[in-house]
């Protein structure tokens, strides 16, 4: 059964932006993006010591903040996703059953997506995307010479997908919980032998249309800052 959620609330983290924009924040990734101060004193004065031992110029930091405000009027967070039963698995294919609306099963032939689901009893497929409308202005922004703010703009948007990302992770994570499971990480294709040619087997089943998620003839998402993928569930043996 296919599940679509559109209920998340995307987290603008600066110090991942700046990550995608190129400078080396190792050192101050434990403050949530600058927000996790309820003094605005604290909060101010820290970004500006942050700012100019990064060397970040002014005009970029501004930018950034700018720009920030208008992504969160273009992301349009959509999901949808749904479980797979694993039927079959050896080191090199693994065979799915339960595709909402499809016959048959599917088979899937990668080294490292097998790796991944060893031990495990199924996964969930899911398809995510923010949206056309932030893509559709940073594009508008090169067209007009905006360069910094198309790139600021498009890092934004990076992040606003991976935070979506660690969100879904996030709800799976707790149902397979209550149900007694552990997860694994995400796996996408284009990931390790993975192939991306498979993305079109995975819009085909989650009914891509309803997210307004297509695909190219390389098989790339279209938008751009959409992600497809795998967790894998496994049982947890209690030792009692």
């Amino acid at each position: 059964m296919l599940k679509i959620l559109n209920h998340f609330s995307i987290s603008f983290n600066k110090t991942k932006i700046l990550r995608q924009l190129g400078y080396q924040c190792q050192n101050f990734k434990g403050n949530h993006g600058f927000s996790g101060f309820k003094n605005n004193k604290i909060r101010e004065n820290l970004c500006q010591s942050v700012v100019t031992e990064l060397g970040i110029p002014p005009v970029v930091w501004q930018t950034i903040e700018e720009e920030i405000q208008e992504a969160k009027t273009l992301v349009e967070p959509k999901v949808v996703y749904t479980d797979l039963l694993i039927k079959k698995i050896d080191k090199k294919k693994i065979l799915f059953s339960g595709c909402p609306s499809e016959s048959a099963d599917l088979l899937i032939k990668s080294n490292s997506l097998a790796r991944l689901l060893q031990r495990g009893t199924k996964a969930t497929l899911f398809l995510l995307t923010i949206g056309q409308e932030l893509e559709k202005r940073t594009e508008n922004l090169f067209i007009l010479g905006e360069k910094t703010k198309g790139l600021i703009l498009d890092a934004i948007g990076s992040v606003a997908a991976d935070d979506l990302a660690a969100q879904l992770h996030r709800l799976i994570f707790l149902r397979a919980k209550d149900e007694g499971y552990r997860v694994t990480g995400r796996f996408s294709p284009g990931y390790g032998d993975l192939s991306l040619i498979l993305q079109k087997e995975i819009l085909k089943i989650l009914k891509a249309e309803k997210i307004g998620v297509s695909l190219t003839e390389s098989f790339m998402l279209v938008p751009r800052k959409s992600v497809s993928g795998f967790i894998g569930w496994r049982k947890i043996i209690s030792c009692s």
